[in-house]
This record gives C-alpha cells, sequence and structure tokens, in this order.
C-alpha cells in the first residue's frame, strides 16, 4: 500500500517505480503533502491502518471515506491546500491556512503554511513574526530556516536573510542547493565574490548539474563585466601619463 500526495510530482514518480517493480495498492490522497504519514498521524488514522493490515482487514473505501471526514481538522491538509490556492485567489489562500494553524496550534507545519502564505500575500511583518516563533519552536531547523530566510529577504531585512542563509549552509555543507541558493542572495546583494564562491562549492558538490556550471561561468563573466571598464580605463590613463612624460 502506497499513500501519496499526487499534487507532489517527486512522490508521484517514486509511487511510479516503486509500483512499476512490486504490487502496490496506490492510495492517493491530495494535499496530504510529505510523508503522508503525518497527515495520516494527524487525523489518528495512521495507527488503526497499521493495524488493519497487520489483521488483513484493510478497507482502502473505509479509509478515503474517513479521510474526508477528517481532512478538516488537519493543519497539513489545509496549510497544503492554501499553498496551492493560485495567485489570484489570496484572501482564500490566508482563510485556509489561518483555519489550519486555528485547528492545530501546536503543529509546526501548519504555522509554516501560514508564515508562507503570509509572505506570499505580502503581509511581510506577520510572517518575519511567525517565523521567528517558529525558529525558537524548532530550534533553528534548517528546514525552517531556509523559508525564514525568503521571507526576511522579501521583507527587505536582507542583513538578517544572509547571516540565517550562512547558517544554514554552515549545518549542512554538503546541499549543493544550499549553496546555490544562498550564492544567489549574495550576488543580488553585492557580494560577488562571495557568490562565486558559493556558486563553485555547489559545482564541486554537484558537478553533473548543468545549471549551476552555467550560473558560475555567467557569474565570473558579469564579475570581469563589473570591475574590466575600470580597468581600461585606469589602463588608459596610465599610457597617457605614460607618454605625455615621454613627450
Amino acid at each position: 500500500m502506497l499513500i501519496y500526495d499526487p499534487h507532489m510530482p517527486l512522490d508521484r514518480r517514486h509511487v511510479r517505480h516503486i509500483a512499476a517493480e512490486t504490487p502496490s495498492l496506490l492510495i492517493a490522497v491530495p494535499y496530504s503533502g510529505h510523508p503522508a504519514s503525518t497527515f495520516l498521524g494527524e487525523i489518528s488514522l495512521l495507527k488503526p491502518m497499521l493495524e488493519d493490515l497487520l489483521h488483513d482487514r484493510f478497507d482502502a473505501k473505509a479509509v478515503a471515506e474517513t479521510i474526508r471526514e477528517r481532512r478538516s481538522t488537519s493543519s497539513v491538509y489545509l496549510g497544503s491546500l492554501a499553498e496551492r490556492q493560485p495567485d489570484v485567489r489570496p484572501r482564500t489562500a490566508l482563510a485556509l491556512a489561518r483555519a489550519g494553524h486555528a485547528a492545530r496550534p501546536g503543529s509546526m507545519l501548519g504555522m509554516l503554511s501560514l508564515a508562507r502564505t503570509l509572505t506570499r500575500t505580502g503581509n511581510h511583518l506577520e510572517a518575519v513574526t511567525l517565523h521567528r516563533e517558529l525558529a525558537v519552536h524548532t530550534e533553528r531547523m534548517p528546514l525552517y530556516l531556509v523559508p525564514f530566510v525568503d521571507a526576511l529577504w522579501l521583507a527587505g531585512v536582507r542583513g538578517e536573510a544572509l547571516a540565517i542563509a550562512r547558517e544554514v549552509v554552515d549545518a549542512l555543507p554538503a546541499q549543493a542547493h544550499l549553496r546555490n541558493w544562498r550564492a544567489i542572495m549574495l550576488w543580488k546583494h553585492g557580494e560577488r565574490s562571495a557568490a562565486i564562491g558559493q556558486q563553485k562549492q555547489a559545482v564541486v558538490l554537484n558537478p553533473k548539474n548543468s545549471r549551476y556550471r552555467r550560473k558560475l561561468y555567467l557569474y565570473r563573466i558579469a564579475r570581469c563585466g563589473w570591475w574590466l571598464p575600470d580597468l581600461l580605463r585606469q589602463t588608459s590613463l596610465k599610457w597617457e601619463a605614460s607618454r605625455q612624460v615621454r613627450l
């Protein structure tokens, strides 16, 4: 039995690969997030399902009905649904995210969905405040610090965003995508040498990623474009001064 969120491409692909090699019962649960077991646990269905499987009395139809009955009490479901609302429905997205947080105030995932939705809908101050709470509650887990950094950046608090981005990379130094992520911010902040350094590390960690290699190349070219005119101008002035001396 494979329970998964069909809206998550990686999970969808993973399920297809498993089912291709092993006979499996596939149960798609939209907006159950990753892993779906978190959602099932939140609606008190994970343990009964496992017991039914062990005793060979599992009823897929009954499970689907129970999920439909209970999903509106899940912060995972309401948060995932909120984050998948189109941009033209900001009020609906925010209402769903707030409902998810209210349903399970102690849920870190529900709080995270609300914080991300607040950022997406332009409520930057409230989003950053919520992210600060999350950072404390989760003991600064990188999983929660990454969207905190993104929220700070969009709120214009770029110095703190860069500081926390460094904290994340220091905690997970072997993650190429985090090096790339930090490099983008450093470049936009004008710290070009530091950005190139991070991008080089991303390429070292994942040399097969053509996007990382191309970005490193573009950064290097752009950095040359940044100082080359000044260099040429200084060279021209020195040459002219030397020529005047000779004359």
